[in-house]
């Protein structure tokens, strides 16, 4: 009858509440029981044990530390100009050892960090602090210092000395920090060195003849 098939349904869709809430719970219970395994996020070797049976472990606390078998290096720094970047070069005391892998979003007290990609591993125990050198910037070209380069409006110039005489020879500035110039090309001739006021007058003298001076106290 129409009743029975009525209340058939009824009873149907009421096992099927109970069947849904079931699978509700055990979903809950393995969710559970997940929490009673350690996973490690990566293959590694334990480095120390911070809990033992019987030690109350609470949300956010250490149980133990993982070193991971392939070794990272990073190291944090101050901001410099050229920056560093990935691709440069990486030497530890004048021995190539990788190149720069990435730059973090996040800074560490203040200062930028970065990661290096490492040739092969270092012969070194984690945690362990090194001074490491990061080639910037990096082009061919000849160091003068700074107050040899006479900037002009038609570009910069360098006064080499030829001849008996101070000619200016155009150069391109490739790179400089507080006290050297690198320029391009190569002068074949010692430079003068001095104000640019002055560098700018010595091709007014004509012949001009050096004398080696003394050094005094």
């Amino acid at each position: 009858s129409r009743e029975k098939l009525e209340a058939s349904q009824v009873a149907c869709a009421a096992k099927s509440a109970m069947v849904e809430a079931t699978r509700q719970k055990i979903s809950a219970q393995k969710i559970q029981l997940g929490y009673l395994n350690l996973r490690a996020p990566f293959d590694g070797m334990v480095a120390a044990i911070l809990l033992r049976q019987g030690d109350l472990a609470t949300p956010g606390k250490p149980l133990l530390t993982l070193h991971s078998r392939d070794q990272k290096l990073t190291f944090r720094y101050v901001p410099v100009s050229p920056p560093i970047s990935p691709g440069q070069t990486v030497y530890l005391e004048k021995q190539k050892i990788g190149k720069i892998l990435k730059r973090y979003a996040d800074a560490e007290n203040g200062l930028f960090v970065s990661e290096v990609a490492l040739d092969q591993p270092l012969d070194l125990p984690d945690g362990s602090y090194l001074s490491i050198d990061v080639v910037v910037f990096e082009e061919n070209g000849c160091g003068v210092p700074v107050n040899a380069v006479l900037h002009q409006k038609e570009g910069e110039r360098v006064m080499v000395y030829e001849n008996n005489r101070f000619n200016p020879v155009p150069v391109k500035i490739l790179g400089q920090n507080g006290e050297q110039v690198l320029i391009d090309p190569c002068p074949s001739s010692p430079v003068a060195v001095g104000p640019e006021a002055k560098l700018s007058l010595l091709t007014t003298y004509g012949q001009v003849h050096t004398i080696r001076g003394e050094a005094r106290e």
